[in-house]
């Protein structure tokens, strides 16, 4: 990546400091043979960008990371890590908020943030050259595994997607996100975000909804019941500190329809 991209990928970036991104080229040799239990291996160049309270500022992870190759380096407050990468950076790191995954995912990261949270947990991107391939990022995440030993990933050594062994239910989860396209659900009445789902078929399935009925509220930002927006983007002037169960959704999108079916009938029965 020149520093023409760099700039241009700078300027999009709607942070108070630029003190946190920072471009790195491959580490020196002598900087390598300093560190002897390290892996030896240079790594790819990358960019790197620092994102405090990653949670909540999934603007910024949109602004850089969306369709592009690289690590992530998830940190708690208390030191604990996990390290990963993907070939589709944006999604794999949105994929740990989304409550479906936490709440079925079997690794022990996931188990951490289904119990912990997101508080005071940071994100570090490196963002790697256009044409990188997956086989540089795992190569790249391997370098990070071991500079950092993280206690949040089990297996210390990088692999892509295990298409070798029987898939999980949180890959399964995952790819579906992957193959979908997320859609935030907004409630006005809180003004709150208050579910993502992996895809619009998941969408469909979960609220009972027709395909072009969602399709047609996307497209003109109306709400829903009078009450619920959904978008494929976030929406910053909403608070992220609300978000429901699937179940307790649904349970709300019922009420509402409840409500609405009864407010016409009792105009039709005054005509």
């Amino acid at each position: 990546m020149d520093q023409h991209n760099i700039n241009n990928l700078t300027s999009n970036i709607k942070i108070k400091s630029r003190q946190y991104i920072t471009y790195f080229s491959q580490p020196t040799k002598d900087s390598i043979n300093n560190n002897p239990n390290k892996n030896n291996k240079e790594p790819h160049k990358y960019t790197k960008i620092f994102i405090p309270n990653a949670f909540y500022n999934r603007i910024e992870i949109a602004a850089v990371a969306k369709k592009v190759t690289g690590v992530y380096i998830f940190k708690t407050s208390t030191g604990s890590c996990y390290v990963g990468s993907s070939i589709s950076l944006y999604n794999r790191v949105c994929s740990y908020f989304m409550p479906s995954i936490l709440a079925k995912g079997d690794r022990r990261v996931l188990r951490y943030f289904h119990k912990n949270g997101f508080k005071d947990v940071s994100l570090t991107l490196y963002i790697m050259e256009n044409g990188a391939t997956s086989e540089m990022a795992v190569e790249l995440e391997q370098y990070f595994i071991n500079e950092l030993a993280p206690d949040l990933k089990v297996e210390l050594v990088a692999s892509s997607t295990g298409y070798l062994e029987p898939m999980s239910m949180e890959w399964k989860i995952y790819l579906r996100e992957l193959r979908g396209t997320p859609v935030y659900v907004y409630d006005n009445a809180t003004s709150n975000l208050v579910h993502m789902f992996d895809s619009k078929t998941y969408l469909y399935k979960m609220l009972s909804m027709d395909h072009r009925t969602l399709d047609k509220f996307l497209a003109s930002g109306k709400p829903f019941l009078n009450r619920f927006v959904f978008s494929l983007e976030a929406i910053t002037n909403f608070s992220v500190d609300a978000l429901l169960t699937i179940e307790d959704l649904q349970l709300i999108f019922l009420q509402e329809r409840t409500n609405r079916d009864s407010s016409i009938t009792a105009r039709s029965h005054s005509v």
